[in-house]
């Protein structure tokens, strides 16, 4: 390990998050794990916390080569959490990225769950939300519900449709949570909690399961309510343009072979898998 100095990474893009932090009166350095990562690192020690700045290069292309180079990052500094925060996610969510960082500092807004209505929305209301607050694309739902406080929209989750299982004679039931988020700066105390008891009244589910994205997560939120972690998911393939400064998922009959000159593949650090059972005769 080796302490930097900014002046020799380009990471100007993460700028309002050295800010964010300053501005929050947190001690920290940069740092360099040349064994594990070619990319710097914020350490936060009072909250145990890396935050893993990732701007690709073309000059780190074997880097990026294997899944297991950034899923190494998290095993060498674990018990402490990190984040992986791509720089592509950071310019185009900055204030969503800025949220979910301030959230693990322990700097969101928190509001009690007691104090905010569960109830239907729209799919425009959806989106809407989640192009603001949530780090990652919008997807589709069949089941929608916003969390209100004095009818002003805090808080959103999405859900699949029923799926019929067969894991035994007796029908199964299961739905996917696909996404939960609070506005950007609050923590909806038992807000998760809440809008699952929601569902579970409306729909009675025999279980729900839900993926947690590990670059930024352990899904420890999901695991305090209940839910059990089965799997630990793949690395995502992506394919990062040079010119562009982004990353798209590798489409299914595209090879490393059709890439361009100012392309590479990279990898995430995948996804867990968590479940909630309800019905514990076809467990």
């Amino acid at each position: 390990m080796s302490l930097i100095n900014l002046d020799m990474y380009d990471i100007t893009i993460f700028q309002k998050l050295f800010q964010f932090i300053e501005d929050q009166e947190f001690n920290y350095t940069i740092e360099l794990y040349d064994e594990i990562s070619p990319y710097p690192f914020i350490k936060i020690d009072d909250k145990s916390l890396f935050i893993h700045l990732i701007e690709p290069d073309l000059v780190h292309k074997e880097w990026h080569a294997s899944s297991s180079s950034i899923i190494e990052v998290g095993k060498h500094l674990h018990p402490n959490k990190v984040i992986h925060l791509w720089s592509d996610t950071f310019e185009f969510r900055t204030e969503a990225c800025l949220s979910r960082i301030a959230a693990s500092l322990g700097k969101s807004k928190v509001i009690y769950g007691r104090k905010v209505k569960v109830a239907k929305i729209t799919k425009p209301e959806l989106d809407d939300f989640l192009s603001i607050n949530h780090t990652g694309k919008i997807t589709n739902a069949k089941i929608k519900y916003g969390l209100f406080l004095n009818n002003a929209l805090i808080g959103v989750a999405s859900f699949s449709g029923k799926r019929k299982m067969t894991k035994t004679n007796i029908g199964h039931e299961s739905y996917e949570m696909i996404r939960y988020c609070n506005k950007n700066g609050i923590t909806i105390m038992g807000g998760l909690s809440k809008v699952l008891k929601q569902f579970v009244i409306d729909y009675s589910p025999d279980d729900i399961m839900t993926y947690t994205e590990n670059d930024w997560s352990f899904g420890d939120s999901f695991s305090q309510i209940g839910f059990k972690k089965i799997v630990n998911n793949h690395s995502v393939i992506f394919i990062w343009n040079q010119t562009t400064k982004s990353r798209k998922l590798l489409p299914y009959n595209q090879t490393i072979n059709d890439l361009k000159e100012d392309e590479i593949i990279l990898y995430n650090s995948g996804s867990s898998k968590f479940i909630f059972n309800f019905n514990s005769i076809n467990v």
